[in-house]
């Protein structure tokens, strides 16, 4: 995956969702991360979840792009005990 290139002062639109909540929309520099945008919505990633940009399973250093959906599920919402 592709690093981080930010500082370009280009920005792009994300929604953040987390499984079965109302996408919280982030604006965030050009290159962002996957981390930088749940950070950015307030999301903490210190528990064990999975991540999708557009229904393709990311991680969370995966670069994002303009209009992409990102979605968080736990363990907990996939059913896990």
């Amino acid at each position: 995956m592709e690093k981080a290139n930010k500082g370009t002062g280009e920005f792009i639109a994300v929604a953040v969702t987390r499984l079965g909540s109302e996408p919280v929309p982030v604006k965030l520099a050009k290159g962002s991360t996957v981390n930088d945008a749940l950070a950015a919505a307030g999301i903490t990633t210190t528990a064990r979840g999975e991540y999708f940009v557009d229904g393709q399973r990311a991680e969370g250093a995966d670069i994002l792009e303009d209009g992409d959906v990102l979605t968080l599920v736990t363990p907990k919402q996939a059913g896990s005990k």
